[in-house]
Parts: C-alpha cells; sequence; structure tokens
C-alpha cells in the first residue's frame, strides 16, 4: 500500500477542504493529512502532495518554504503540487495565465510528477474595483472549486500513485 502525505497550507479553510476531500477518494492508500507546519519527518511517505492557496498571483510562501526546507527529502519521492485560486478558471485572461505559472517556480527545486490548478474561494468582501481591474464579473461565483475536475484529478493521481 502506497503511503501518501497530503501536506497543506490554508487561510480560508478551501484548502484544507480540498485536501480533506482527496483523502476521502483515496482508498487503497495510506493517508497522513497535516497542515504544512506540523510537518516534521517525510521519511515515511512514498508520496507528499503540497497543496497552498494562490496569494498574490504566487503559490503562498509557506509552501515555497516547505518545498525548499525538505529539498533532499522530497528529491526521493513522488511529488504532487497542488495550488487554489479564484481566478484561475474566471477573470481576465492576463491574470488567469500568471495563476498557471505559479507552479514553475516551486518546479524548479523539485520536479513533481503531477501539478493541479482548482478554482478557490474568492476574498470576501472585496472591493467592486478589485473585481473591475481582475475582470471578474459582478454575478460571479464566490467558490470556484469544481468538486468534478477534482474527481477526474484523483482518478488521473491515483493512476500515477
Amino acid at each position: 500500500m502506497t503511503t501518501v502525505l497530503i501536506s497543506y497550507y490554508t487561510e480560508t479553510n478551501s484548502t484544507k477542504e480540498v485536501c480533506d476531500y482527496i483523502q476521502t477518494k483515496m482508498d487503497g492508500y495510506d493517508i497522513t493529512m497535516k497542515n504544512i507546519s506540523d510537518v516534521t519527518d517525510l521519511s515515511p511517505f512514498e508520496a507528499v502532495i503540497v497543496a497552498a492557496p494562490v496569494h498574490g498571483m504566487k503559490w503562498h510562501q509557506v509552501a515555497y518554504d516547505f518545498i525548499t526546507q525538505h529539498q533532499n527529502e522530497l528529491t526521493d519521492k513522488k511529488v504532487i503540487y497542488i495550488a487554489l485560486a479564484s481566478m484561475a478558471y474566471q477573470g481576465r485572461h492576463f491574470w488567469q495565465k500568471k495563476v498557471f505559472k505559479t507552479l514553475c517556480k516551486p518546479s524548479k527545486i523539485v520536479s513533481p510528477v503531477e501539478t493541479a490548478i482548482f478554482g478557490g474561494l474568492s476574498p470576501k468582501g472585496a472591493p467592486a474595483i478589485m473585481n473591475y481591474l481582475f475582470g471578474i464579473p459582478k454575478n460571479g461565483k464566490e467558490d470556484q472549486r469544481d468538486w468534478n475536475m477534482i474527481d477526474e484529478w484523483i482518478v488521473k493521481l491515483k493512476k500515477m500513485l
């Protein structure tokens, strides 16, 4: 049975909810889920998922720091990066492109076997001017997570592990 660590960082609980969901769908795997700040030893795991939100058009610094700190240990494992961003599938194309480039930097530190970018939660109470600048429609959904997309990705992930 493949041992998998799902490590996550979250600010709005959205990333944790996605990780919880992934964990429930990973039957047949020995899954451990921890907040990134609680991870001290990667030796028991064959695969490590690192999940974090996009913040300021970059994958959260906590995730970068985790990968840098554990770089030597991660190079011998199957590594998967997940980013959640409210603008991944809405808003101006320019910003969407920035979101989709966000996992390039960590991939240069430790090359992953897989990456995924899922929609996230839009910031609550964002000023209308921000939505206008980013091209988010007035009637845009606050929760951009697509659970069907995540389900399809989990099927693909299981084949890799």
